[in-house]
């Protein structure tokens, strides 16, 4: 359970209930000499009691403020539908600047359709699903980039990008050999993932002057040079510049569900991606 998901779950903690998270394989499927579709690897879940027993602990790191640039930027409003198709406009136009796109076919949008989610109080939200479907040629070497700019969707804080299991076991060897870390620690996960993109640096020391134990020291280099790098070269560079200020970050709501990749040469590949849209009715 991530930082900012925890307000997400929050509002919408029956997300968790559906098995669309997608994880896609390394570049090293761009060699793929025929069309493959990449299947999805789907992250064991929970009990429901679990998820939101987190997801309410963790809400509570999480402002008003914070809930509220959810509900407009995440979770926008279904009226406000042109924000995605605004994101698909700003991933294009970086490709093209990039000189690494050949073909960006018309987005296809299917039937909306509406799912009830439950809140952790009881209470239940209505929420409009969008199916959307698109399909880009590249250079083999910005399909990675292609993929993990759409995987940002729906994340804000640093927090969001590491995996629950990390997150929990850094906040608990932090607690047990350096409590005094711990705020250092949770302003670094809260941290929007943006800003920290763009001046990484300022972020990362003072966590660093908050531990004393080198073995928390190694942990949190782990992350910073493992899932978080990828991250920060992404938004750090012309791609993150160019969402802000189209006024697109963080990014709407939305979950990939196929990824799928056609070697057509050593240098071109197409990339197919089938992902749904959420919006609050």
């Amino acid at each position: 359970m991530l930082y900012m998901s925890g307000c997400v779950f929050l509002l919408v903690s029956a997300f968790l209930l559906l098995e669309h998270v997608i994880v896609v394989r390394q570049v090293a499927s761009l060699q793929l000499p025929v069309f493959a579709e990449i299947p999805a690897l789907q992250r064991q879940l929970h009990s429901l009691e679990e998820q939101i027993r987190v997801a309410e602990t963790q809400s509570l790191l999480l402002g008003s403020a914070e809930e509220e640039i959810v509900r407009m930027y995440i979770l926008p409003s279904q009226k406000e539908y042109q924000r995605f198709i605004r994101f698909v406009g700003v991933l294009e136009e970086w490709l093209r600047e990039e000189g690494s796109l050949y073909a960006f076919s018309p987005v296809y949008i299917g039937d909306t359709y509406a799912v009830q989610a439950h809140l952790s109080s009881g209470e239940q939200v209505r929420l409009s699903v969008q199916p959307v479907s698109l399909t880009v040629e590249v250079s083999s070497d910005a399909a990675s980039d292609l993929i993990r700019f759409v995987q940002l969707a729906g994340n804000l804080s640093v927090g969001d990008i590491l995996r629950e299991e990390d997150l929990l076991d850094l906040l608990q060897a932090t607690e047990e050999e350096n409590p005094a870390g711990i705020i250092a620690l949770e302003q670094f996960l809260g941290a929007d993932l943006f800003q920290y993109s763009n001046n990484p640096r300022l972020f990362e020391e003072q966590v660093r002057r908050s531990f004393v134990s080198a073995s928390l020291l190694d942990t949190f280099q782990d992350l910073v040079d493992g899932p978080l790098r990828p991250v920060r070269s992404l938004l750090g560079s012309k791609a993150g510049r160019m969402l802000q200020s189209a006024d697109l970050w963080p990014p709407q709501l939305f979950l990939l569900n196929t990824v799928a990749v056609r070697h057509l040469s050593a240098d071109r590949a197409r990339v197919h991606l089938e992902l749904e849209t959420y919006s609050r009715s």
